[in-house]
Order: structure tokens, then C-alpha cells, then sequence
């Protein structure tokens, strides 16, 4: 794994054998199968069955992988979840998750699946993907329903339930659905969740708007990024790593401030900069994550 980020979510076609043969040297930790925008109706059965051999494949590569399953409204999603759980994923992306009494629903298959699969219960988590104006009015509910751990947004089916496109959404000025993304990444600190993924950018050529974005998720307090082309993988790294200077001065506001608090004062002034309990925990923050990576 080295050189891999964790901070990139790759998109690959479950079944896809030319791209699972290279999974070793894709520099993203985690890889998302995908059963459904990425897959044929006619092949969807054949998606499905080919989930256990990837996601072996997967753990063979020391990659962690995720099955975005298709729509629980479809014909496919349940199936889908349950041959999943049956493969090892314990990762879910439950796309057009607007409904949390759907994703009731889903609970009890996990459940039963798990069961069958000899897994603990509840080990099988989900990612909502929210993708329609019904999910983005219900962001809370979403959040709140059973297993859901975090969420992302899906912005072309978003603007195309809104009646646009997402290039007339994104690439033009100003771009739209900062509100969702700064509602969802909200959300889901309100309710205790992981923070949001930040949603993938369709344009794969357009270096400036796609690092632009990137920052914006960034800003946000995203966890990371879906992507759908390896060579978006480098700039999410980039942006989410954090550099030696930062860390530097991540230390040294900590043990600015402690001094501080010693004596007896609440906030102080760093590099031209007021320093209090929320900064401080940023880079507090900052510092808990290096160590993790």
C-alpha cells in the first residue's frame, strides 16, 4: 500500500475484469464495485455474481472495498446487498437513499444476511448516497436511519431531478448545491456521523474546476472524495495530506495556547492570529489524524 491514500474512494465496475486485474497498483486504499450506474440492466445479474471473486481480489490487494448496490426500489438492490455481506463487504453505498423506511427495510436484509454469513450483527455498514430533492429535504432522517454511518450527495441525478445537467449545474458560474453540501456535512456533525465524502466531479479533464472542488470538499470537512478516474487520486491525496509545516504549527499552537490556559488566560495571539478553544482543538485534530496516517 505504498503511496495509496485513504482519502480517494474509487468507482470500478463490479465484474469489470480489466480494471480488477490492476486493483494492486491503484493508488486509492479503498474501491468502490459498483452494481449499478456502472452496469448494464442486461449484466447486472452477472455484476452480482462476480462480487465474492472481486471482493476476494480486494483483500488479496489490501485494499478495503465498498458495493454500491442498486436502488432498493429496483429489482436489484436487496439481491445485491445480500450477495455483498455473502462476499465479506461490510461496506455499503445505498444510492437514491431518500427513504428512511427503505432503509429499514435494508436493515432486516443485513440482518438476515449476517446472519446466514456468519457475521457479527450490525458489522455491515452503509454510506447514503443522497441523490434526489426528496433525500436533500430529508438529511436528518437519512442520517438517522439504521447502520447509516455516513452520506455523500450525488449531484448529476441531484440536478436532474431538479431539470438540469450537471455541467449547467457545476461547470457554470456559480455553481450549485453548495447549500446541500454545507447542510449534509451539518447534518452530519449534528448527529455524531462521520463526515460526509465528498461527491465525485464528472469532469475528468478539467484540472482548475476539479482541484477547486476538491478544496471546496475540503473546506467542508469532508472525510475525503469519491473518484471516478485514477488520476483524480492524486490531488484529493494532496489536498487531504497534511504537510510537515502544518503539522509544525499545529504543535505550536497547542503548546502556545497551553501556556496560555497556565496562565490563567483563555485565548492568545499567534502569528497574527487570536488562538482559542476552537482553534485549538483543529489543530488538535490535525495532530490525531497524523498520528493515525
Amino acid at each position: 500500500m505504498r503511496g495509496a491514500t485513504d482519502s480517494a474512494i474509487l468507482f470500478i465496475p463490479a465484474g469489470d475484469e480489466r480494471k480488477l486485474a490492476k486493483i494492486g497498483e491503484l493508488p486509492a486504499c479503498s474501491i468502490v464495485f459498483d452494481c449499478e450506474d456502472a452496469v448494464a440492466i442486461e449484466r447486472k445479474t452477472a455484476a452480482r455474481e462476480a462480487l465474492a471473486a472481486s471482493l476476494a481480489l480486494a483483500r488479496e490487494a489490501d485494499r478495503e472495498a465498498l458495493v454500491r448496490i442498486n436502488a432498493l426500489t429496483s429489482d436489484w438492490g436487496h439481491a445485491d446487498a445480500r450477495a455483498a455481506v455473502k462476499g465479506g463487504a461490510l461496506m455499503l453505498l445505498v444510492p437514491k437513499a431518500d427513504d428512511p423506511a427503505l432503509l429499514a427495510q435494508l436493515d432486516t436484509t443485513l440482518g438476515e444476511a449476517e446472519r446466514a454469513a456468519g457475521v457479527a450483527a450490525g458489522a455491515v455498514r452503509l454510506i447514503a448516497l443522497i441523490e434526489t430533492a426528496r433525500g436533500a429535504v430529508a438529511m436528518r432522517e437519512i442520517l438517522s436511519a439504521p447502520r447509516v454511518d455516513a452520506a455523500t450527495l450525488g449531484l448529476a441525478d441531484l440536478a436532474v431531478d431538479l431539470g438540469t445537467a450537471w455541467h449547467d449545474a457545476m461547470l457554470q458560474s456559480p455553481a450549485l448545491f453548495l447549500a446541500e453540501r454545507t447542510q449534509l456535512a451539518l447534518h452530519s456533525r449534528a448527529l455524531r456521523r462521520q463526515p460526509p465524502w465528498d461527491p465525485v466531479y464528472l469532469a475528468v479533464d478539467d484540472q482548475p474546476g476539479y482541484l477547486a472542488d476538491v478544496m471546496l470538499g475540503k473546506r467542508l470537512g469532508s472525510q475525503g472524495k469519491f473518484v471516478i478516474h485514477p488520476k483524480q487520486i492524486a490531488a484529493v491525496a494532496a489536498a487531504y495530506a497534511i504537510s510537515s509545516e502544518e503539522l509544525a504549527r499545529a504543535r505550536a499552537i497547542v503548546e502556545v495556547y497551553g501556556r496560555a490556559v497556565a496562565d490563567g488566560r483563555g485565548a492568545v495571539t499567534f502569528e497574527g492570529m487570536l488562538v482559542d478553544e476552537p482553534v485549538v482543538v483543529h489543530a488538535r485534530m490535525q495532530l490525531a489524524r497524523s498520528a493515525r496516517a
